[in-house]
């Protein structure tokens, strides 16, 4: 685990979606930064904005620009797993691509430390296990009330700029 900050995160790539019976292809990006995320899907060759998901701690909003139609709501579980089919928060995502969490966050939580490489966190009726080596997080399980909401596996990691990043999550 970090006790330095985790940097900004940017990641760009190609995606096909399916919406209704209209097929698009295009890029997305993914930004997330100081518990913020921010999804966007772009048509290549007009490079206008298809659709876009914005979320903080406290908001979850998507900006349908082909349907000119947008959902701004509270950023609750219920929420997340209706529109990302999972429950999984920003801060939970930014661990997983980063392959670590900070230190800081164990505050939020209330923390349990099993061995050198598990830890418990808890946080009212949510269990987070994570499992890590030395400086790389391995596993991560998200648990409501003892059902498994979630569990990802980083399999592979790779180096850039002198730290280890995931390369294959499952």
């Amino acid at each position: 685990m970090s006790a330095e900050p985790l940097a900004p995160y940017f990641a760009k790539g190609k995606v096909f979606l399916k919406v209704n019976q209209r097929k698009i292809s295009g890029e997305v990006e993914l930004m997330i930064s100081e518990g913020q995320m921010l999804f966007r899907a772009i048509r290549p060759v007009l490079g206008d904005t298809i659709y876009e998901l914005r979320v903080n701690s406290q908001n979850f909003m998507i900006i349908d620009f082909l349907e000119e139609k947008y959902l701004l709501a509270e950023n609750t579980q219920e929420i997340r797993q209706r529109f990302l089919g999972t429950d999984i928060d920003v801060e939970e995502l930014s661990w997983l691509l980063h392959g670590q969490m900070e230190s800081k966050h164990f505050a939020s939580y209330g923390g349990l430390q099993k061995d050198d490489s598990a830890f418990e966190l808890s946080q009212r009726n949510i269990l987070l296990q994570l499992n890590h080596t030395q400086d790389a997080l391995q596993e991560m399980k998200k648990f409501s009330q003892s059902s498994l909401i979630y569990s990802a596996k980083i399999s592979q990691y790779q180096n850039f700029s002198g730290k280890k990043y995931p390369a294959l999550i499952d």
